[in-house]
C-alpha cells in the first residue's frame, strides 16, 4: 500500500436519490480563503445527509491513489459526500496540482489542495497529469497552501463532530496537525481542534494483527506519533484486505480525456488493489460497510519508532475514542461497488449523460413467507431513470418489474415457490442498461447468508483472485458451491485470477482426498516468455504424480497480469477440459477458448476443491459441505474465520471461486 488518503466525512446517506441534497457540483476557481468561506456558508446546514470529506494522499509513484479519488468523486456525483479539500502527503510538489487537475475534470475545480512544506518538483505521474490536464486553481507546484494550514482552516469552518478522516498513505500531515498551535483560523491547539471537529479517522495503513506495512514504515516518526496518540475514533483496513480486492480493470476502455485512465496508463494498465478505496467507501457509506464487513473493536493499534504496528487488547478505548480494524465477511459486493465507482470516471456527472447508468451492487434477497422474496440493492448511478428487475424463468432472465430512479427495493410476491430463485437488477436510462447486480436465493435459507458460500452473488465483472507470491502469503478466495440442477451433472470450476508478484505456477485442485491423492490443473509460468507458459492436467494416486494427456498453452501469471477467466470441467464420461478467455484487456467477460481436452478414468470422483501455488501447499477455506438429498447443500461449519478455504464437493456439483 504505497498511498495515503485522508478523508473527512459527515455520516448518513439516503437510499433514495430523491431524498439526497444536491449541492453545487463545483466551486469557482478562487483563492483558498474564498473557497473556505463558501465551504463554511454552504456546509453549515441543510444537508445533514452529505458526508464532508478531506482527502489526504501520497499520490506520487503508485496509481492506486488515482482510483481512490475516482471513487470519492463518484460518491460526490451521487450527492453522498462533499469533498472539502485534498492534501498531499508525498514530497512530490506536483501531487497537489494533479489533485486540482482531477477535481477539475470531475467538475469541482474549486476544491482547495495542500502540499507538505518540504515538497519539491512536479514528481512522477502527477507531474504528467499536471502537464496534460488543466488545473485552474494553481499555476505551479509552489502555489498550493501548506497542508497543516489548510487543515486548520477547513476544520475550523465545519460543524462540531462532523468530520471523518480517512487516510490511505503517510501520516505526516496528521502529525503536523496534531502538533499545531493556535493560529488565525482557530484559537485551539491541534489536538483540541481534532477532538472538537473530527468524529472518525478511517485509515488504510498497517497490518493486523501485526506487521510492517508501507504507509507506516516510510514515515515512521509520523506513524509512531499518530497511531499512538490519535484522539478520536479510528478504524483501519490492513494491507492484506485491500490487496485481495482489485478494481480498475476496465479503465483502458474509457476515453483518453480521463485523468484516472491516464494515471493507470502511466504506471500499470490492469486491475489493482483497493487499499484506499475501501476506506473511502467506509467513510462515506459507513452503515452499509458495517454490514458488509466485520470489525475487531476490542483493543487498539500500536506502532513503534520503525513504523511496525501491532494490535493489542491491554487497552480498549470506547465511545469517541473507539478503535477497530476490518475483518472480511464477503468480498464481492464491495468489489462490485468499487469497480463501478472507479468506472464512473469514464463518464462522470460533469460530462452529462453520455452512457448507460453505473451498475448497482449488493443485491440481496430475503425470503418473506412461502410466496414472497424481498430484494434490496445499492444504487451507484447518478443518471438512471429507473431499474429493471429480472427473475430467471426456465433458465432465462426475464423482466418482471420496473421501479423508479433512486428506488432500491422491490418485493416479488405471489411466487409459487421461493426455492432456488435467481434475480438480476439493472439500472436504465435512455442510452441503455447497466451491467446487472445478481443474487441467488436457495431453498431453506431465509436471508442472504454471508456465512454460506453457496449464497454468494455469482461473478459477473472484473472479479479476481490475487496470488500474493511476493507481497504476502498465498491467498485463496472463498468458494461458491451451486448444486442446482440447471448446472448439469459435470463438475465445473470457474476461477477468475490476476496476479502480482513473481512468475509461478497456479494449481486448481479437485477431487482432493489428501496430500497423496488428488487431481489438479497446473497452469502458469515458469518464467518470462511464451515458451514458459504451460498448462496440463495432473493426478496424484498414492503419492505418485502423473500427467493426464498432452500439455497445452499456459497462462502468463507474471507480475501485473490482466484478469483472466478459467473454466475447468470434469465430466462423468471422464473428460477433463480447460478453457480460458486469453484476456488481453482486463475484461473478464470475454469468450472462453478451449486449451485442454483430455480423457481419464477417474481414480476417485469426489473430494475437496482448493487453490495452490508453487511455493506452498494447497490452501482451503474454512467451509465444509456435504451433499444432502435434493438440490441443496447443508453447512457443517458455517463460520468464516478469514483463513483460506475447505469445501467438500462431489461430482455433479458446480463450484465458483470468488
Amino acid at each position: 500500500m504505497s498511498s495515503t488518503h485522508l478523508i473527512i466525512v459527515l455520516t448518513g446517506w439516503s437510499a433514495s436519490r430523491a431524498q439526497r441534497c444536491h449541492r453545487p457540483s463545483c466551486l469557482p476557481a478562487l483563492a483558498t480563503a474564498l473557497v473556505l468561506l463558501l465551504s463554511l456558508l454552504v456546509g453549515g446546514g441543510g444537508c445533514s445527509a452529505v458526508e464532508r470529506i478531506i482527502f489526504d494522499s501520497d499520490m506520487s509513484s503508485d496509481h492506486d491513489d488515482a482510483a481512490d479519488i475516482a471513487v470519492l468523486h463518484a460518491l460526490a456525483d451521487l450527492d453522498e459526500c462533499e469533498i472539502l479539500a485534498c492534501m498531499a502527503s508525498s514530497q512530490n510538489g506536483g501531487t497537489a496540482v494533479a489533485f486540482n487537475a482531477i477535481n477539475t475534470y470531475f467538475g469541482r475545480p474549486g476544491i482547495p489542495c495542500g502540499r507538505r512544506p518540504d515538497s519539491s518538483g512536479p514528481g512522477a505521474y502527477p507531474g504528467t497529469l499536471m502537464a496534460e490536464f488543466p488545473h485552474p486553481l494553481y499555476a505551479t507546484w509552489q502555489d498550493p497552501p501548506l497542508c497543516v494550514d489548510l487543515y486548520r482552516q477547513v476544520l475550523a469552518a465545519q460543524p462540531d463532530h462532523s468530520v471523518s478522516i480517512v487516510t490511505t498513505g503517510y501520516l505526516n500531515n496528521l502529525e503536523a496537525l496534531m502538533k499545531s498551535g493556535p493560529d488565525q483560523s482557530s484559537p485551539l491547539a491541534g489536538m483540541d481542534l481534532i477532538r472538537l471537529k473530527v468524529k472518525l479517522l478511517s485509515c488504510a495503513a498497517g497490518c493486523y494483527p501485526k506487521g510492517n506495512e508501507f504507509n507506516l514504515r516510510v514515515e515512521p516518526a509520523a506513524a509512531f506519533y499518530v497511531v499512538n496518540n490519535w484522539p478520536t475514533t479510528v478504524f483501519y483496513d490492513g494491507y492484506d484486505v485491500g490487496q485481495a480486492i482489485y478494481s480498475g480493470a476496465g479503465l483502458e476502455q474509457t476515453g483518453r480525456e480521463n485523468p484516472i485512465r491516464r494515471a493507470f496508463e502511466l504506471t500499470f494498465f490492469g486491475p489493482y488493489p483497493t487499499w484506499g478505496q475501501l476506506m473511502v467507501y467506509y467513510a462515506v457509506r459507513t452503515p452499509e460497510s458495517r454490514v458488509l464487513w466485520d470489525y475487531n473493536t476490542t483493543g487498539r493499534n500500536n506502532a513503534d519508532a520503525t513504523g511496525y504496528n501491532w494490535w493489542s487488547t491491554t487497552s480498549d478505548p470506547s465511545d469517541a475514542q473507539e478503535q477497530g480494524y476490518m475483518l472480511e465477511i464477503e468480498r464481492f459486493p464491495v468489489q462490485q461497488a468499487l469497480e463501478t465507482l472507479v468506472m464512473n470516471s469514464g463518464a462522470p456527472r460533469s460530462r452529462g449523460t453520455v452512457k448507460p447508468p453505473n451498475q448497482p451492487s449488493n443485491l440481496r434477497g430475503t425470503i418473506v413467507g412461502g410466496d414472497r422474496i424481498d430484494l434490496t440493492w445499492t444504487d451507484n448511478s447518478w443518471n438512471e431513470t429507473g431499474f429493471t428487475i429480472e427473475r430467471r424463468v426456465n433458465g432465462v432472465f426475464t423482466p418482471i418489474a420496473t421501479v423508479g430512479a433512486g428506488v432500491t427495493r422491490y418485493a416479488d410476491t405471489r411466487l409459487t415457490s421461493v426455492a432456488n430463485q435467481n434475480y438480476r437488477v439493472k439500472a436504465t436510462n435512455a442510452l441503455g442498461a447497466s451491467d446487472p447486480a445478481t443474487v441467488a436465493v436457495y431453498t431453506g435459507w431465509t436471508e442472504y447468508n454471508r456465512t454460506n458460500p453457496a449464497d454468494h452473488t455469482p461473478i459477473y465483472h472484473y472479479y479476481q483472485n490475487n496470488l500474493n507470491w511476493i507481497r504476502g502469503p498465498d491467498v485463496c478466495e472463498h468458494v461458491v458451491v451451486n448444486n442446482d440442477s440447471d448446472h448439469g451433472q459435470d463438475l465445473t470450476i470457474d476461477v477468475m485470477v490476476a496476479a502480482q508478484g513473481a512468475y509461478g505456477k497456479f494449481y486448481v485442485y479437485f477431487f482432493y482426498q489428501d496430500a497423496d491423492n488428488w487431481y489438479r490443473l497446473s497452469a502458469g509460468s515458469q518464467g518470462e516468455g511464451p515458451q514458459n507458459n504451460v498448462s496440463r492436467f495432473e493426478k496424484c494416486v498414492g503419492g505418485t504424480i502423473s500427467p493426464i494427456g498432452a500439455p497445452g498453452t499456459g497462462v502468463n501469471l507474471g507480475n501485473g497480469c490482466h484478469l483472466i477467466t478459467w473454466r475447468i470441467t470434469a465430466s462423468r464420461s471422464g473428460a477433463l477440459t480447460f478453457a480460458n478467455n486469453n484476456n488481453p484487456t482486463g475484461n473478464a467477460s470475454g469468450p472462453l477458448h478451449a486449451v485442454l481436452n483430455v480423457q481419464d478414468t477417474f481414480s476417485f470422483s469426489g473430494g475437496r476443491i482448493a487453490l495452490g501455488t508453487n511455493i506452498g501447499q494447497p490452501v482451503w477455506d474454512d467451509f465444509s459441505f456435504t451433499s444432502s438429498s435434493g438440490a441443496n447443500l447443508a453447512p457443517v461449519a458455517p463460520a468464516i474465520t478469514g483463513q483460506p478455504a475447505d469445501v467438500t464437493l462431489a461430482a455433479g456439483q458446480t463450484a465458483t471461486f470468488t
